[in-house]
């Protein structure tokens, strides 16, 4: 018996450190940037350039803030994104590689003003969040009361 909780502690940490080590992928922006893509988190990063994303370019990159607190313009920022997808569907025109949230599923653009759905699991819904430690935006499937903590946290970690 005292084989067997060694062997699942091995593995437990061996798992936690995998997690651990997987790095965060940063999202496709309209600046010339390296991005790697997963299926339900996409993590968002400020370029430096103060250009535009189109209209459904889900990534918040709307310019350089003027707060030395970034989580709470983090928090803003996922607000917004979320409130602008609340009114997009699939017909809603995209580019390649976008990424929202549509009726509370995982959406991404595979192929011109072509969205492709993936559910969330029971109990979660796509939803917006902020970054903790860099400036931008993640979308990922997560409880709604979850979300709103996290934005919560994100604008009172400036106070």
């Amino acid at each position: 018996m005292k084989f067997y909780l060694v062997e699942l502690l091995i593995f437990i940490t061996a798992v936690i450190v995998l997690v651990n080590a997987v790095p965060t992928p940063i999202a496709k922006s309209n600046s010339t940037s390296n991005s790697n893509s997963t299926a339900r988190h996409k993590s968002t990063q400020k370029p430096n350039s103060t250009k535009k994303p189109n209209s459904t370019t889900p990534i918040s990159n709307s310019g350089n803030s003027t707060s030395s607190c970034f989580q709470k313009d983090n928090a803003d920022q996922a607000l917004a994104l979320q409130s602008k997808f609340a009114s997009f569907t699939t017909s809603t025109p995209c580019k390649v590689g976008d990424q929202a949230c549509i009726n509370g599923e995982f959406a991404q653009c595979v192929s011109e003003n072509n969205w492709a759905l993936q559910p969330c699991s029971s109990g979660t819904q796509c939803e917006v969040l902020p970054l903790v430690n860099k400036p931008g935006t993640s979308i990922a499937c997560d409880s709604k009361s979850d979300a709103d903590a996290r934005i919560q946290a994100a604008k009172n970690a400036c106070k």
